[in-house]
């Protein structure tokens, strides 16, 4: 009963040793983005830029649509 016991002690003192071996983090994988402060200004600069682009490319459809129905008057009504 007593190496039975022994042994049960010896495994669970090498199964916790190899578990917390294998929850400790590997410095050779890649992780998640870190916040260095940098990415989160290039994030607002890069949502300024699209709204920027948004708002234009609006504008250039609203321009385009406004040439055509000058273009054809006022008699098509789908334009209106």
């Amino acid at each position: 009963m007593m190496k039975f016991l022994t042994g049960v002690a010896i495994g669970v003192a090498v199964g916790f040793s190899l578990a917390k071996r294998m929850m400790a983090d590997d410095p050779n994988v890649v992780t998640g983005p870190r916040d260095n402060g940098g990415s989160s200004v290039l994030g607002t600069q890069g949502r300024r830029i699209a709204e920027r682009a948004q708002i234009a490319g609006l504008g250039a459809i609203q321009r385009a649509r406004s040439s055509i129905q000058a273009r054809l008057g006022d008699g098509d009504p789908t334009w209106n």
